[in-house]
């Protein structure tokens, strides 16, 4: 028995169907938008990390908090985090700091942090993955550590 005439019968209505209903089977691919939504990562210097961050950030998440469990002086943050914040300044987006609760606001912070890593030229790869920071901003919340130093402790990406 020939199953070609059925079969494209049944795709037929089921096509159809779905355009009745006022949806295509394409358009409903499309990730869903959450700019109500919040997320919370811990960092790690892992390429999971940076896939974590990509896909709430392609969800459109309102917030996206990221908490360092090793916080790190403003002219020296990790690779990952720099390459983030490149993209948010790249594509226009603002990054700025604000201090953590209890702590006093430092200007000069904002100048040093975006300065160090300007140049970072990155892979195609790279494009994926942070691509979807172009739909954000950055603040970095800092702190002053027992020597006076000043630390990064959070960071959180804000849909813009």
């Amino acid at each position: 028995m020939n199953l070609t005439k059925p079969l494209l019968l049944t795709l037929s209505l089921s096509l159809s169907a779905c355009l009745q209903m006022g949806g295509s089977p394409i358009k409903n691919l499309a990730p869903p938008t959450n700019h109500n939504q919040s997320s919370s990562f811990d960092y790690l210097n892992s390429e999971s990390f940076d896939n974590q961050i990509s896909g709430a950030m392609n969800r459109a998440d309102a917030d996206i908090q990221v908490t360092f469990l090793n916080p790190f002086f403003p002219d020296n943050p990790p690779e990952r985090i720099d390459a983030w914040l490149t993209e948010i300044k790249g594509t226009g987006g603002q990054i700025k700091t604000v201090p953590a609760e209890g702590e006093r606001d430092i200007i000069s912070l904002v100048i040093a942090l975006y300065s160090v890593y300007e140049t970072i030229k990155p892979h195609l790869e790279d494009y994926f993955t942070y691509s979807p920071a172009k739909n954000y901003n950055a603040t970095l919340l800092y702190r002053h550590n027992n020597d006076g130093e000043t630390i990064i402790e959070k960071m959180v990406f804000t849909h813009r």
